[in-house]
């Protein structure tokens, strides 16, 4: 079965799935999706727990929940913040964020690991939350957890009613496309802030220390041994792996290369590697590889520049504070892309290897100009400032607090 098929029968299954379930969750859920339609403003002198539901194991997912996370941090001082991922992530990715006190990780697929499900939902009904947020639309497991908590106050999504409900408070300024600032519009609502118009949205951020980055930058420097100063290299990070259709072959990035080094022989290029640690570009440039994301992510933080098609990796270098050129073939860049400071996204759908990478030149030779690698990229590559806010022409988002 080809790539393209799969992602179809992929969709299909999860359409399937979600109609089957979408009645009893209703049902279930009914309490919550009435107060997620009431608006009810959330006031910050009552909140001391929070709980963010997002049990999604995919290394993106839980990287976009970071702005929220900083937001939430700049809201409620006093509070603590727990999150609910899957899989066995997230301990790594969120734990610059001082606030947070524990990351629930519950099992990729819930269904089949019932007792650990049910102990984890225990300790969440016991933890008695001011404020709980749920902040993906299409998650019925998120919006499960969301009920199971019983919280003083919910953020969410509504589901949509059996007639098409649009019934809906006004909200205030209009939404955000890109997946990482949705919740951050709905935290925004809810707390009902007047945000003057333009009002910049958080960017994804790990967090990085001093000594992981110092430690990033020494492994750049085994990597790619120069004589005279080290500082003064450009380096172009490339991610030549992604899932099903979004994964450019081989022979495309070779050429991608070739152009990028045509147009700049005194790029150094450094390859990261996937989980199983092998080359993509049959180790022809330097490769690096760890599962350790934070490990990955201090290193990317280093380079002048990073080049990747969407997913993880491309969230997780944005996240780092490199400049960053997503590249799209399949999924829209409006919902995913890198944004912020340096950060692009190209459509590659039909373009040639050499058109694409003309473009990701003109990016680099941007960072290049804006910070002339004078010293270390790990001080003059992280400064990153944010996006403004996309018009939302699909989504509707509601805060509203929980009638007990």
């Amino acid at each position: 079965m080809n790539s393209t098929r799969f992602l179809f029968d992929r969709k299909r299954y999860d359409a399937l799935r979600r109609r089957l379930l979408q009645a009893p969750l209703n049902r279930y859920c009914r309490a919550t999706e009435a107060s997620l339609r009431r608006a009810e403003p959330v006031s910050t002198s009552a909140i001391r727990r929070i709980l963010v539901c997002r049990p999604n194991h995919r290394l993106g997912n839980q990287l976009m929940l970071t702005p929220l996370i900083a937001e939430l941090e700049h809201a409620f001082p006093a509070a603590t913040i727990d999150i609910i991922v899957a899989g066995d992530m997230g301990l790594d990715l969120f734990q610059s964020f001082s606030q947070v006190a524990t990351v629930y990780r519950l099992p990729r697929r819930m269904i089949r690991h019932p007792v650990a499900t049910f102990r984890t939902i225990l300790r969440i009904r016991k933890a008695h939350y001011d404020l709980a947020i749920d902040p993906c639309e299409a998650s019925q497991s998120g919006r499960l957890l969301l009920s199971v908590s019983y919280a003083s106050r919910v953020i969410g999504i509504p589901a949509k009613s059996p007639n098409g409900d649009s019934n809906k408070p006004a909200l205030d300024g209009e939404a955000p496309l890109h997946m990482a600032q949705w919740p951050v519009f709905l935290l925004w609502n809810a707390l009902r802030e007047k945000r003057p118009p333009g009002t910049p949205y958080p960017p994804m951020n790990i967090g990085l220390n001093g000594a992981e980055r110092k430690r990033g930058r020494e492994t750049i420097d085994s990597l790619t041994p120069a004589d005279g100063d080290a500082g003064t290299r450009i380096v172009v990070g490339v991610f030549a792996d992604a899932t099903g259709g979004k994964r450019h072959e081989q022979a495309w990035w070779l050429r991608f290369i070739d152009e990028l080094k045509a147009q700049h022989a005194e790029y150094t290029i450094v390859e990261i590697t996937p989980p199983d640690g092998q080359s993509r570009l049959s180790s022809k440039f330097p490769t690096f590889f760890s599962r350790n994301e934070r490990i990955v992510a201090a290193v990317i933080s280093n380079m002048t520049c990073f080049i990747c098609a969407d997913g993880g990796v491309m969230h997780l270098a944005s996240a780092s504070g490199t400049p960053t050129v997503g590249l799209f073939s399949v999924t829209a860049a409006a919902f995913y892309e890198p944004y912020g400071g340096h950060n692009v996204s190209i459509e590659t759908h039909g373009k040639t290897p050499e058109e694409v990478a003309q473009a990701a030149t003109l990016v680099v030779e941007a960072v290049v100009a804006s910070n002339p690698p004078t010293g270390s990229p790990v001080q003059v590559m992280t400064q990153r400032t944010r996006m403004t806010a996309q018009p939302m022409t699909q989504h509707h988002f509601l805060a509203c607090g929980r009638s007990a």
